[in-house]
């Protein structure tokens, strides 16, 4: 998240007093790191009370401000925030376009609008696929690749948009991967059948007993696609 923080960072050096928005917050696991290490204004919203709710309970959740909000259709007037933050959200919207215009609504001028996301091209690379193939059709029908979301950025009417792929260490080893696996972490595993999951999961333990410390099973690409208005 560091890394994150320090893209964050630079796309709004000069700025003082940041008003941002983490749209998709979910359990705050980027809203309150955002508030208690950069200092921000930072209110996190979701269209889940239940998530939100728990979000209220972590350390440090005294630092956000939580609201119930519909993405399509915020309450904020416009030009309010100076960064709008979106993780993973716009393959879970049937109309991400019009989220994204949503944002440049909220967003000042100048301001920016960063989605960090797992892309298609990234994610079809990875052990829940290559073990699991029947998850990929799903993620074609579902999971956008950078250009995609470059292109609903620049019909938004964003500018100086640019994507950045980073690796983190996820894992701290191969087990925990595993582990992460069997427990059907991606919801991919849960759409495939019983046998499919299975058949992959045997091949998986074999893979990850015989190469304990192979870094593709603790490593996760990310890509940060972000626009200016």
């Amino acid at each position: 998240m560091s890394g994150l923080m320090r893209c964050m960072s630079r796309l709004v050096e000069g700025r003082t007093e940041i008003q941002l928005l983490d749209l998709g917050c979910g359990s705050g696991l980027f809203a309150i790191p955002f508030a208690k290490n950069l200092g921000y204004q930072t209110v996190g919203a979701d269209c889940s009370a239940e998530m939100l709710q728990y979000a209220a309970t972590r350390a440090n959740s005294d630092l956000v401000r939580w609201d119930q909000q519909d993405a399509t259709s915020m309450t904020y007037e416009d030009e309010t925030f100076d960064i709008v933050f979106i993780s993973n959200l716009l393959d879970l919207i049937t109309s991400p376009a019009d989220v994204v215009s949503e944002c440049y609504r909220v967003l000042k001028p100048g301001g920016v609008i960063i989605h960090h996301y797992a892309a298609l091209e990234d994610i079809l690379k990875d052990p829940e696929h290559k073990f699991f193939p029947e998850t990929v059709e799903l993620d074609y029908l579902r999971t956008p690749a950078r250009k995609q979301v470059e292109t609903w950025f620049r019909e938004a009417l964003l500018k100086d948009i640019n994507s950045e792929r980073n690796t983190y260490r996820l894992w701290k080893n191969a087990q925990e991967r595993l582990a992460t696996v069997e427990g059907k972490a991606s919801s991919g595993l849960r759409l495939i059948s019983f046998d499919a999951f299975n058949t992959g999961l045997s091949k998986l333990r074999s893979y990850a007993a015989s190469n304990p410390k192979d870094p593709w099973l603790r490593d996760s690409t990310v890509t940060t696609t972000y626009g200016r208005k």
